[in-house]
């Protein structure tokens, strides 16, 4: 009887632990296909998943809130690239600007959707730049980065997202590819969250 619990348990394991690779690989497959979709044109986009690792996916059917959490690497990280030409040539022109070489970095990313104390729910993506995510009353999920957030208009925000999510090289470019994606589709939180737990 022991043998057979034993059993049945580790088999619940190994079911667990390819249910997190298929999660994982779904996870992948949107990135992979957004970065196939017209938005990214760069050349680098074709990197896609070589410097993520330890991706966690987490659902509550609950209370309909989801987060994900990886960790990017890479060797050519350079916080320039978070800057708007347009406005920062000036700058940079000044000498207000560094042209830093690129360094190596490690970061942790999170993102996905959670209830405020308010009760109400809040898209984000936490610990690289400042960017702030939100959706609108039509529904339409938006990203922008909050250190331009008085100086360019809304088709300049989206440009710029655009640039960070053809970017493999900043560590919120799949979180930003996966939350333009699921804005694309108009997927809803629920959506999402059969999309990482059902098989």
């Amino acid at each position: 009887m022991d043998n057979l619990r034993a059993e049945i348990l580790q088999l619940e394991r190994e079911l667990d632990a390819k249910k997190k690779l298929l999660f994982i690989h779904r996870f992948n497959t949107i990135i992979s296909i957004y970065q196939n979709d017209t938005h990214v044109q760069n050349q680098n986009a074709g990197e896609t998943g070589t410097n993520l690792t330890k991706i966690s996916i987490n659902t509550d059917e609950e209370s309909d809130t989801w987060h994900i959490t990886y960790i990017h690497k890479t060797k050519q990280y350079n916080s320039a690239d978070y800057l708007y030409e347009q406005s920062d040539t000036a700058d940079a022109a000044d000498g207000d600007i560094s042209d830093d070489e690129p360094i190596s970095k490690t970061s942790k990313i999170s993102f996905g959707v959670n209830i405020t104390s308010s009760g109400l729910k809040k898209y984000f993506i936490k610990g690289g730049a400042p960017l702030d995510s939100y959706k609108t009353s039509t529904n339409e999920l938006r990203i922008i980065n909050l250190e331009y957030q008085f100086d360019i208009d809304y088709d300049e925000q989206k440009e710029l997202i655009t640039s960070y999510a053809n970017n493999v090289n900043l560590p919120e470019y799949a979180a930003i590819r996966f939350m333009l994606y699921i804005s694309d589709n108009e997927w809803d939180d629920t959506a999402i969250i059969n999309h990482f737990t059902m098989i």
